[in-house]
């Protein structure tokens, strides 16, 4: 279980992603009651807000490296195949940065970026 007391905040339309805690418990995209309730409260301490019971709690399974770092390149052997993983629930904060990354080393065929 990951919580690093912070919580992230991002707008895409009329949603609002908040990621705030990781937990490694295997394929269930089902939170725990733990991280439900944790999250909600969060969410009226910080925020103020009460939460309806309508609102989901969501959980994703996300590749997600120990230390956080970015992994981004083309695995070798794959022509068509590059990866751009690991930050976990900070992803969002250096999505765009990876990404023009990558579509570069795509572009340019840099063979520094394989992974075997």
């Amino acid at each position: 279980f990951l919580n690093d007391g912070v919580m992230y905040f991002s707008k895409l339309g009329d949603v609002m992603r908040i990621a705030s805690v990781g937990e490694f418990a295997g394929w269930d995209t089902k939170p725990t009651e733990h991280v439900n309730r944790l999250f909600r409260n969060y969410i009226e301490e910080l925020l103020g807000i009460q939460l309806s019971s309508s609102i989901p709690t969501r959980c994703g399974l996300r590749p997600m490296s120990s230390d956080g770092a970015v992994i981004a390149g083309r695995i070798n052997g794959w022509e068509n195949l590059s990866i751009n993983m690991g930050p976990g629930s900070t992803g969002w904060k250096v999505c765009l940065g990876a990404a023009k990354v990558l579509a570069n080393d795509i572009i340019v065929k840099n063979d520094d970026n394989e992974f075997d």
